[in-house]
């Protein structure tokens, strides 16, 4: 089946598609307007709800560039491996006081650790730091030490 399509009819679609992307692209693209601290909870809740559900994938591509460059998937998802079962991370605050670079508190409620052979069972929580750099004036992950 051959499909015609007049000229006006093709600007009409390609127009149609151009207004689409440009509306949707403005509700997911972080703006000027858009605080750097909201702009980085958005990356880290992201990471956090990835390393929560087991996303690896996700969890990867939020890393730096040269860790991903150092690193293949296969490693980051061995070095993945958590200690206990997540169930949720919530950011308590975001400083990005430093230029392109963020410290971000971040509190992480688990419960059954596995220290070798023993699990501890009961839920527990945690707070700690996270280091986001801006790159390509993008935000990432950088690596814990």
């Amino acid at each position: 089946m051959e499909i015609k399509w007049s000229i006006q009819k093709m600007l009409k679609f390609n127009s149609f598609i151009f207004i689409a992307g440009m509306l949707s692209g403005c509700s997911v693209l972080p703006g000027k307007d858009v605080p750097v601290e909201q702009q980085v909870a958005g990356r880290v809740q992201s990471y956090w709800n990835a390393t929560v559900t087991g996303d690896h994938k996700t969890t990867y591509g939020l890393m730096t560039p040269g860790y991903r460059e150092r690193l293949s998937y296969e490693q980051h998802v061995a070095l993945s491996q958590p200690f206990a079962k997540f169930l949720s991370a919530k950011i308590l605050k975001v400083d990005c006081a430093q230029p392109n670079s963020c410290q971000v508190d971040i509190q992480l409620i688990y419960k059954d650790i596995n220290i070798g052979k023993r699990v501890i069972k009961g839920e527990q929580s945690s707070t700690f730091q996270d280091r986001w750099i801006q790159e390509d004036g993008r935000w990432w992950r950088f690596p814990p030490r």
